[in-house]
């Protein structure tokens, strides 16, 4: 009895804890939406004064104003707004703008950044997309509602990598098809387009609508030792990852490349 005691209790602390972390994560995500509509609060109840003068007086009252006024009310008014910077500032700065890791590094940081926000399109560009499976697994259970584009390597030039088979790129791009699909099955609403780009691999990118971005090379090179091989090592390269005014050249420059093989006249993947 003593032990399922023990254990409710725990469960019951750590219900608590999550509902506390939540409704914190919400304030901070939309701390300015609270501010804002307590600002339209103060000033619509202000505005009553011309109509109802006593209106100010109760308000002012209700604050614990000793002698409420029209200049006190500015004063809360401006006290909000002041207290919004400073949360958004402090964000800023525990959160930098631009980081530099390795990309399954980054993937983490990326779903971090996404559990504070919501998001109207998502596109992707990728060599096989076996490295932002365990992203797509998030945004399909997260963020479904927002319209995903998949840019991966067509079959005609994976073949071309690794061609001594130390990598069997066409599976990889196969076997990620095969999970979105999946995904699409196990989580109602979520859809993702997907097409094929007949280039060779410059850089891998995430793109969310246009305030973030991570972005990687993903070099290809011959290999010394088998000069007829050319490979690819993107999932090894460093990636970069911008939030806000921060992102908007890299965004500019990915979004721009990821339009132009979007476009090219190839068919979207089967389902």
């Amino acid at each position: 009895m003593g032990r399922n005691w023990d254990m409710e209790e725990r469960t019951e602390s750590l219900d608590i804890a999550v509902l506390f972390e939540r409704l914190k994560l919400f304030c901070a995500t939309n701390i300015r939406l609270i501010t804002r509509a307590l600002m339209a609060i103060i000033v619509a109840l202000t505005a009553t004064h011309s109509v109802y003068p006593p209106a100010l007086d109760n308000i002012g009252h209700a604050l614990h104003f000793s002698r409420p006024s029209l200049a006190s009310m500015l004063t809360l008014i401006l006290s909000l707004w002041i207290f919004e910077r400073l949360v958004v500032l402090q964000e800023e700065v525990r959160r930098p703008s631009v980081t530099v890791y390795q990309r399954s590094m980054e993937n983490d940081r990326l779903q971090r950044l996404m559990a504070r926000r919501t998001a109207k399109r998502i596109d992707l560009l990728q060599v096989s997309g076996q490295t932002v499976i365990q992203l797509l697994t998030y945004f399909a259970k997260n963020h479904r509602a927002a319209h995903f584009r998949l840019l991966l390597l067509d079959d005609a030039i994976a073949r071309l990598l690794d061609a001594d088979n130390k990598v069997d790129h066409v599976s990889r791009i196969k076997g990620t098809i095969d999970f979105v699909h999946l995904l699409e099955e196990e989580n109602p609403g979520f859809k993702v387009e997907i097409r094929r780009y007949h280039t060779w691999p410059a850089f891998c990118a995430v793109i969310v609508d246009n305030d973030l971005v991570s972005l990687s090379y993903s070099p290809t090179f011959r290999d010394p030792n088998v000069p007829t091989v050319v490979r690819v090592r993107g999932h090894l390269a460093t990636t970069v990852t911008a939030v806000g005014r921060s992102a908007e050249p890299l965004i500019r420059y990915a979004e721009g490349h990821f339009d132009v093989l979007w476009d090219c006249e190839f068919a979207p993947e089967a389902a």
